[in-house]
């Protein structure tokens, strides 16, 4: 199975997983990419996450496009910026997070467990690389 496979499929689970929330969801990148910086937008009362969804095959690391950096980076009132990451090894999910962007440490956080997380380096002038890391939680 190759990389667009993979992403599609990431992209339906994505979108039916959220289709079962209380909001509404509509998936723009369906038919087509766009250079828009997310896939999904996901809607429940005055809360508004956009999704970009990503997908690897036996890799940690992945990239983001500069727009994507900037949708993140830009914070809205009542509007989060997520991203769903799927790494398959073998055909199958290995492992699934959903991160958000933390502008102070300059990192994304799995909001599932935060102990994961991706520290982000410029890849080249329009992408930026992204490698997991698993973090020791501290008590407070």
């Amino acid at each position: 199975m190759n990389n667009n496979n993979y992403k599609k499929i990431s992209k339906e689970i994505s979108y039916n997983a959220l289709k079962k929330g209380n909001g509404s969801v509509w998936w723009l990148t369906k038919n087509a990419d766009t250079d828009n910086g997310f896939d999904m937008i996901s809607v429940e009362g005055k809360s508004k996450e956009l999704i970009g969804v990503k997908a690897t095959e036996g890799e940690d690391n992945f990239s983001i496009t500069d727009t994507e950096f900037m949708m993140m980076d830009t914070p809205r009132e009542n509007m989060k910026y997520l991203i769903h990451r799927y790494k398959f090894s073998h055909g199958k999910i290995e492992s699934f997070n959903i991160y958000c962007y933390d502008t102070n440490k300059n990192v994304l956080v799995d909001i599932i467990d935060n102990t994961n997380i991706c520290t982000i380096e410029n890849g080249n002038k329009s992408e930026y690389i992204c490698t997991p890391k698993k973090i020791e939680k501290t008590l407070r």
